[in-house]
């Protein structure tokens, strides 16, 4: 399926290009550089996506950095980074927030985060914050929320894109987003879509 851009969401990943190709973040194909570790993970061998798919690091702009601390806080006040946020916990209200941007239900969501019905109502009547590992997991999913907002540029569009099954993936994106390595892949086909690749 292809998503018509508006004028000024041509010009703006036109903005996001001239940004990628200059980061030094970029990442090469793999038959460039097969030894650089420090380049994004490439996808599983074998995988749906192919030994050759688009690879790019990918750069949060503002709005969509400010759209992840949105979800994760709400109107509480925040400093420090993504790094710090995770070790200290993140608000367990987050998770219905991010339920609410996703339109999915909250068994699901807690199946990605990695917490069971029984535990989330406990955080939140003894209004605990997540542990460092649901944290992790519920910013991943934040940041994937925010950076498909930021491609379809919709976020009715952006929930019902991850939450329809995908030929390149194999399967719905979001089903992807409980393991590191499929949050790479998902990642990598909303750049591919960003650039206008058919995905």
């Amino acid at each position: 399926m292809r998503y018509r851009l508006t004028k000024e969401g041509i010009k703006a990943r036109q903005q996001v290009r001239f940004e990628m190709s200059t980061a030094k973040t970029v990442a090469e194909d793999d038959r460039d550089n097969p030894e650089d570790s420090r380049r994004p993970a490439t996808g599983v061998k074998g995988s749906p996506l192919g030994r050759r798919d688009f690879k790019a690091a990918v750069v949060l702009r503002d709005g969509t950095a400010a759209r992840i601390r949105v979800v994760l806080f709400g109107r509480e006040a925040t400093d420090g980074d993504p790094v710090t946020w995770v070790r200290r916990g993140l608000p367990v209200t987050g998770v219905a927030r991010l339920q609410k941007k996703l339109r999915v239900r909250e068994s699901d969501l807690l199946s990605l985060i990695g917490m069971s019905t029984q535990t989330f109502k406990h955080r939140k009547q003894e209004h605990e914050h997540l542990n460092a590992i649901e944290s992790d997991r519920l910013y991943r999913l934040a940041r994937i929320e925010a950076r498909a907002v930021e491609v379809f540029e919709d976020e009715k569009i952006a929930a019902n894109w991850l939450k329809t099954p995908n030929r390149a993936l194999g399967e719905k994106p979001i089903s992807l987003l409980d393991t590191e390595a499929g949050t790479e892949m998902v990642e990598r086909v909303l750049s591919r879509i960003e650039y206008g690749v058919y995905s």
